[in-house]
């Protein structure tokens, strides 16, 4: 029998050696991984918060949209965001939003002023005594606020806030130092037209454009008009009113006309009409509604509308629009004419037109489908033949005189139902109360931007603070930091550990 040496030293294995090779890459990978995370970690703690902010609230209220990067995209000078605030009393929703135009320009600054520090700052740019949290824009020589009272609304006296508007102000305010204009618009009177609804009067005011009202009875479309509005009326114009109205046009006049069916009026509006038949177009009457379930809310008569090939609703493609009780349209053969007729929005090929609504909106053998058009824009385009011009007499001095002089070119935007733009008028014709898409709200700015010549929309909807958000606290932030400083190197540690112990045993 061979008798074994104590003393010799034992003979390592090919099997022991690689397990010990093994365990020894898994020490070194682990301690490579940790101090990669330990770097990366210190990399990003020491970048500023602007970088590294994440909005994670429903209603992304501290991130700008697309209108915002419109408008920021169009600036061709310098725009300082004064910040008036005080340490300690910083609305920190605010101030990421402002971190948020500053990281989308190079052409925007964020500077926050402490108001005990520098008492007088605002005073140098108006004469409004404004709140801690308020927004002073600055370019060149001029300045527009943004008042911290009106970031947040309500819809009672009593309650929390139920709108988030800090975004739409502060664009406002940008846009007004940035692009000072003097556009004017004027809606009609005297025809029972519904009221411009607040959404209207709110996207209006927001870019930077003035409104009143004008009763063509009493006079001409002003020569400062940028756009003329007729909203939905109830009665028809006089022969007279309508000449205005086609005169204005033809010496490059723009116009948004709405009308509502004459199955939920009652009565037609033959003299108004002719303002689109002169180019084409008719109103084909009845009311429209949406066979696709895919296509409409709720009801065949809430349409989700397709956006046509229009600049008009370029950028609003993936926006919710809602199109309720609209009547159709026929764009008419332009082929041959000095204007140009384009389909704004449409329903898709499950389309049907009830003529009369009598106890049912579902679909019936008589009804006529399709695709139907539900808004059309009508534009002249550049050519001196006359073919096509509208028969209308002119006073002297318009027209082709002031075509040839480079007076811009004639815009009309037909929209077949006035829900589009006023939830007033959406919730009276459908009985319950309810609130526009902000998609709506961005149609009818950019209808008024195109009428207007207007670079970009400033006008932002406000954002629903009725919704749950996602709010990250102080304290729950320390806890996510605390996790990945400290929990993910070691959860990082104990795989590698038991990796290395459970090859060691085999």
């Amino acid at each position: 029998m061979k008798h074994i040496n104590e003393t010799e030293t034992p003979r390592v294995t090919d099997s022991g050696r690689r397990r010990l090779m093994n365990g020894t890459y898994s020490i070194a990978v682990t301690a490579i991984v940790i101090a990669a995370i330990l770097v990366i970690n210190g990399i990003v703690a020491a970048l500023p918060g602007r970088f590294t902010s994440m909005d994670v609230s429903d209603q992304k209220l501290y991130s700008i949209g697309d209108i915002t990067k419109g408008v920021l995209d169009s600036l061709t000078e310098d725009v300082t965001l004064n910040l008036i605030t005080q340490a300690g009393q910083e609305d920190e929703a605010v101030v990421k939003l402002c971190q948020s135009y500053e990281k989308s320009s190079d052409h925007i600054r964020l500077n926050i002023i402490d108001a005990v520090a520098n008492p007088t700052f605002a005073s140098q740019y108006t004469d409004e005594t404004l709140p801690l949290n308020s927004v002073i824009a600055v370019c060149a020589d001029r300045a527009e606020t943004a008042s911290y009272y009106n970031f947040y609304g309500y819809t009672s006296y009593y309650s929390d806030p139920a709108y988030w508007d800090a975004e739409g102000q502060i664009t406002r305010a940008v846009a007004a130092a940035a692009f000072p204009a003097n556009t004017k618009v004027y809606y009609t009177a005297g025809h029972d037209e519904l009221a411009v609804s607040s959404e209207m009067a709110d996207a209006l005011a927001k870019a930077n454009i003035e409104s009143g009202e004008l009763n063509l009875l009493s006079g001409d479309v002003p020569e400062d008009a940028g756009a003329l509005i007729i909203y939905a009326p109830s009665q028809d114009f006089t022969e007279d009113e309508i000449k205005k109205v086609m005169n204005y046009l033809e010496r490059g006049g723009r116009l948004l006309l709405v009308t509502m069916s004459e199955a939920v009026t009652g009565s037609g509006t033959p003299c108004l009409d002719r303002i689109l038949s002169t180019y084409g177009v008719t109103r084909r009457g009845g009311l429209v509604m949406e066979g696709n379930e895919s296509s409409y809310v709720q009801a065949p008569y809430l349409i989700l509308p397709k956006t046509g090939n229009s600049e008009v609703t370029k950028g609003l493609e993936n926006q919710n629009i809602i199109c309720a009780l609209p009547e159709a349209v026929d764009p008419g053969d332009t082929d041959e004419a000095v204007y140009t007729v384009l389909t704004v929005l449409s329903t898709d090929e499950d389309g049907y037109l009830k003529e009369e609504i009598l106890d049912s909106v579902e679909r019936s053998e008589k009804d006529e489908t399709g695709i139907f058009a539900l808004a059309v824009s009508i534009e002249e385009t550049p050519s001196q033949d006359s073919k096509g011009t509208p028969d209308v007499d002119l006073p002297e001095g318009t027209a082709e005189e002031e075509d040839e002089s480079g007076s811009r070119a004639m815009r009309i935007l037909y929209y077949s139902t006035p829900c589009l733009f006023s939830s007033a008028a959406l919730s009276t014709l459908i009985q319950q109360q309810t609130a526009l898409p902000e998609g709506n709200m961005a149609l009818f700015s950019s209808s008024m931007a195109y009428l207007t010549d207007q670079e970009a929309s400033a006008a932002v909807p406000a954002k629903s603070l009725q919704v749950p958000q996602t709010i990250i606290d102080t304290g729950t932030h320390t806890v996510l930091g605390l996790c990945m400083m400290v929990g993910l190197p070691l959860a990082v540690l104990l795989a590698g550990l038991i990796v290395f112990l459970r090859r060691r045993r085999r």
